[in-house]
């Protein structure tokens, strides 16, 4: 057993002193000239933080160029197996992080996997700080719990920050006495961890509290000339009616007009996310999401529809199964019925 624990704390620790290493590059840079790569392999520390000042002819170096900066999370050698592992790294980063591009490819002498197309450095080292538990921790974590399971438990808390043991042992508590004034018997097999699978599933799906919308916004907020509308649409959600805290589920569309500044695709999607996971009636998350992005980023207008069902009118009440509820709101240019209209089309396209 010591040594597992000894296993155990050198795994985080290395883990630790690897992030800390890239963050210091990453300062060091800050004010540099060219292009940075982020690199975030541990195994590779001497490539951290290097500048691609464009003088060289290499394709990798021009691709830099145009899109910015990138995460590396995987580098090996010129290899059948280095091919294997980036591209099932790749694969896995896609599971984790779906609104992020991921590339695997071979520059001789190396087999990579990049992750991102960021344009500042500061959204690179966000990006950094999300992919740092999945790909280094997490592989720690599991690897150290198959080894001492069962005399420890599940280490799966650390991986979410919305999980506070405090809050988790309240909500059981009270799950537990829901369960019994129900008639069922909290201590046969079946519901003996029900209380705390409960809590944990209530505080993951309320972690918007935790979360500032604005914040997501400004992290990726760049300066453009471009007044065009901007559209994210389709963007999938699940939040909790307040009413009687049965899902609601659906799609948003939200559509802005920059008035000299954008922010990046997948913060839009993020600003659904965090006002979806919150106790939420449909009209105001509606009217949440717009306010926000009015608020930070000052556009000519913005637009946003919400579509949803809603299991507390097909699992009770008049248990219709196929109501679709649709809220907007919208404000600034799409006060005019031609603006509006030409968003209606667009987000109805291909469908």
């Amino acid at each position: 057993m010591r040594y597992i624990f000894i296993l155990l704390f050198l795994s985080l620790g290395l883990s630790a002193l690897a992030q800390q290493n890239i963050v210091e590059s990453l300062q060091r840079n800050r004010a540099g000239e060219g292009t940075v790569t982020i690199h975030q392999d541990p195994e590779i520390t001497g490539l951290i933080g290097n500048i691609h000042t464009g003088n060289t002819t290499g394709g990798e170096q021009k691709m830099l160029k145009a899109r910015g900066y990138r995460v590396q999370v995987y580098a090996g050698n010129n290899s059948r197996v280095a091919r294997n592992e980036a591209n099932n790294v790749a694969t896995k980063v896609k599971e984790e992080f779906p609104d992020m591009p991921v590339y695997a490819y071979f520059q001789p002498p190396r087999w990579l996997c990049r992750v991102g197309d960021f344009r500042s450095i500061e959204e690179a080292d966000a990006a950094m700080r999300r992919l740092k538990v999945p790909v280094f921790l997490k592989k720690y974590l599991l690897f150290v719990n198959k080894l001492i399971s069962p005399w420890t438990n599940n280490m799966e808390e650390l991986l979410h920050p919305e999980w506070s043991a405090e809050k988790i042992e309240q909500l059981k508590g009270h799950y537990q006495s829901i369960l019994s004034l129900l008639g069922e018997d909290v201590e046969r097999e079946g519901l003996l961890k029900t209380p705390e699978r409960v809590a944990k599933a209530m505080l993951t799906l309320t972690r918007g509290y935790e979360q500032d919308p604005h914040a997501i916004l400004l992290g990726a907020k760049f300066k453009e000339e471009y007044s065009q509308m901007v559209i994210v649409k389709d963007i999938d959600f699940f939040s909790l009616c307040e009413h009687h805290m049965l899902p609601f589920y659906g799609k948003a569309h939200v559509a802005y007009i920059p008035n000299g500044y954008i922010t990046g695709l997948s913060k839009i999607a993020r600003v659904v996310d965090v006002f979806s996971h919150r106790l939420q009636v449909q009209e105001r998350m509606t009217l949440q999401i717009k306010e926000c992005i009015q608020e930070t980023l000052n556009p000519l207008g913005v637009m946003v529809v919400v579509e949803a069902k809603h299991m507390c009118m097909q699992m009770r009440g008049v248990e219709k199964q196929n109501a679709i509820t649709t809220t907007s709101d919208f404000t600034g240019a799409f006060n005019q019925a031609k603006t509006r209209e030409e968003f209606m089309n667009l987000i109805r396209h291909n469908r």
